[in-house]
């Protein structure tokens, strides 16, 4: 459970950090 709930917020932390990039 801990496995697919890190993907999902993993996704939009990866997003926001491009976007400041």
């Amino acid at each position: 459970v801990i496995t697919m709930q890190y993907p999902l917020p993993f996704h939009l932390i990866t997003s926001s950090a491009k976007l400041e990039q």
